[in-house]
């Protein structure tokens, strides 16, 4: 196997973080974050602080899951 055909590392997509994927999650949604912690049935401060980018409490995968749900429903509802 020669050099020519070792591709070149590619560089990673930007990974976000779960605050930044649930922040995204929450402005594609279209809802505040009362109606997103009805929605997801958490208090408010809760999603709040799990939207902080340097928080010590990180979104709970099902409330991301949950949230992306939401938003893919309503792009569907959309069409």
């Amino acid at each position: 196997m020669s050099d020519k055909d070792i591709s070149a590392p590619t560089a990673e997509p930007h990974v976000q973080s779960d605050p930044d994927r649930l922040r995204s999650l929450l402005v594609s949604s279209g809802l505040s974050a009362a109606e997103a912690a009805r929605a997801l049935s958490v208090d408010e401060k809760t999603l709040l602080y799990w939207c902080q980018p340097n928080s010590k409490l990180l979104p709970p995968r099902w409330a991301i899951e949950m949230l992306g749900r939401l938003v893919a429903m309503k792009r569907k509802s959309k069409l």
